[in-house]
């Protein structure tokens, strides 16, 4: 049998490389020819759920598909981001992910799924702002009033969050680095519970993302006294930033962003880019979005890519100078 001259291997290998990308080019255009799924690593009714919600039913209708919600909430955010990261990476499972999905992939600690190396980012669909909120009767009527009694009282005045290493818990750590006080951290198990013992009076304060507060600082049950945004918040427009209110530079937002398993091939995840880019630009859905507590974003998957870099860098510094653990 005669063999093959270098050149000639050559040839095949091109020859081969390019019948695959032309292979996945086609797939890219016809995409989806199936149902696809959208793993949310939080329970259902969440600001993360909500917003997987939306975006799911506009693209099912774009995409004449169905696209299935799958909440596989626990294990720190990682049941949900181990079985997205495992999938077949054929654009057929995405991954709904967070400022507690990037904690919990690597940051605050060792953990079976490493974003980086498991995950390709998609699109950025939306970010949001952490909230500082006390019951309506509370003596706490702003962050200098917290930061005196907290002086006056260390450790005594106690804080609810949705759990170690969430957003909400990184808001809080955050707030006693600046303002150097010390609270007590009662972690829960998500947000709902920590709402109602903090109407209730069994914790001081609640940290926790907009969208499970707007309906209870509306309606008169809870106050909220800061927003961890650059800006104020259009939906509570009387609650000033931490910046405002002294602590120069304070910066804690939430995120939602759709993520793929990192080997799913670059023109698929262009083509679900592209078109969940669309959904997001719909004045219906950033609408929707902006009512139930956050704000459309949209972009490039390079352009996630950066702001979980950036992000997870200003994150990793946070747990080094204060010494977080999730032990």
């Amino acid at each position: 049998m005669k063999r093959l001259s270098l050149i000639q291997r050559l040839m095949v290998c091109i020859g081969t490389v390019s019948a695959l990308t032309a292979n996945t080019m086609a797939r890219a255009d016809t995409f989806p020819q199936r149902p696809v799924r959208m793993i949310v690593p939080f329970p259902a009714g969440g600001g993360q759920d909500i917003t997987t919600r939306t975006i799911a039913r506009h693209a099912g209708d774009a995409w004449g598909q169905s696209v299935v919600v799958e909440n596989r909430a626990g294990g720190k955010t990682l049941i949900g981001a181990e079985a997205a990261a495992r999938a077949t990476a054929d654009g057929y499972t995405l991954l709904m992910t967070s400022v507690e999905v990037l904690l919990n992939t690597g940051l605050i600690a060792p953990s079976s799924v490493n974003m980086r190396r498991d995950l390709a980012p998609v699109i950025l669909c939306s970010t949001g702002v952490n909230v500082l909120a006390v019951r309506a009767g509370s003596s706490i009527k702003s962050v200098a009033d917290l930061i005196g009694q907290a002086r006056d009282n260390p450790g005594k005045i106690s804080y609810g969050s949705a759990g170690l290493g969430s957003s909400s818990h990184m808001t809080a750590e955050q707030l006693m680095l600046m303002a150097k006080i010390n609270l007590l951290h009662v972690p829960y198990k998500g947000t709902a519970t920590s709402v109602t013992d903090a109407i209730g009076g069994q914790i001081d304060l609640i940290f926790a993302g907009a969208p499970p507060l707007l309906s209870m600082v509306q309606g008169g049950k809870l106050r909220a006294i800061a927003v961890g945004s650059r800006k104020r918040f259009p939906l509570l427009p009387d609650a000033p930033t931490f910046d405002e209110s002294g602590l120069k530079g304070f910066e804690m937002t939430t995120f939602a962003g759709l993520m793929a398993p990192a080997t799913t091939p670059p023109a698929i995840i262009a083509r679900i880019n592209k078109d969940i880019d669309a959904v997001l630009q719909r004045k219906d859905v950033m609408d929707a979005m902006l009512a139930s507590g956050t704000v459309a974003m949209g972009g490039t998957p390079a352009d996630f890519g950066k702001y979980l870099h950036d992000r997870g860098a200003i994150l990793k510094r946070l747990i080094e100078v204060a010494k977080i653990s999730t032990n």
